[in-house]
């Protein structure tokens, strides 16, 4: 579990606005929107498949912006959990967002009550095996895990320009044959390929940016930075 909620509780009040505005300007705008899309991607998907799926848990909810998309776009979820490290992000996120959604203060302490986990842009923060323990000691049997993992074979990583507060920081490869000891993978995609300089002029970074991560996704998946899967428990 992640320690350090200092940068966390300082970031409340402007937590959603640096992440997701109206119109990406730079980078990290595309970044934290387009991992929301696949997710939202993969949740129908996972409905499709699991159409009594019924509770969700987020993990590392910050303000709950996400939970906030899930509970307007999956109604069939009738039990949304946020949980984070951050005190001041748990307060803002009970705030902000509707009272059927429930938001605590997370502990290391769970229950097997949820059909589906997700924790995106939480698992290189943090203990490796003690985030995917805790997901599986939260899932119902059968249930199914969305996590997210940034590459150390990244472009952006190469360049050095990614985050030096990575608890580990492995290739895919790597990761996956981890994750393939805890869970079956069913989906997964990469995002997020860095391209140096396009953002300078915003319009541009929206307009190649699709153009370079669909040419990448045909040669270069390694040197995306991030990818979202999509588990099941074994």
């Amino acid at each position: 579990m992640l320690k350090d909620t200092a940068y966390y509780n300082k970031e409340v009040s402007v937590y959603s606005q640096k992440r997701y505005p109206e119109t990406s300007t730079d980078y990290v705008h595309f970044f934290f929107k387009k991992r929301r899309t696949i997710l939202m991607r993969i949740l129908r998907d996972v409905v499709r498949m699991y159409p009594e799926a019924s509770a969700l848990l987020e993990v590392g909810c910050a303000d709950g912006v996400i939970l906030r998309d899930i509970n307007e776009q999956f109604p069939q979820f009738k039990k949304l959990v946020g949980v984070d490290p951050s005190p001041g992000m748990v307060a803002e996120a009970i705030e902000q967002s509707p009272k059927d959604i429930e938001f605590h203060v997370r502990t290391n302490e769970t229950q097997p009550d949820f059909d589906v986990v997700v924790e995106v842009g939480v698992v290189n923060l943090a203990d490796l095996e003690g985030e995917f323990d805790f997901a599986k000691r939260s899932l119902k049997s059968g249930g199914y895990y969305i996590c997210s993992l940034a590459s150390r074979t990244s472009l952006r990583s190469r360049l050095k320009i990614t985050s030096t507060h990575f608890a580990h920081h492995l290739s895919f490869s790597e990761y996956e044959q981890i994750l393939r000891e805890h869970f079956s993978i069913l989906d997964e995609e990469a995002y997020a390929l860095f391209v140096p300089f396009i953002w300078k002029i915003p319009f541009l970074g929206r307009l190649l940016q699709p153009i370079f991560e669909a040419v990448g996704k045909i040669a270069w998946i390694d040197l995306f930075h991030e990818k979202i899967y999509l588990l099941k428990s074994k």
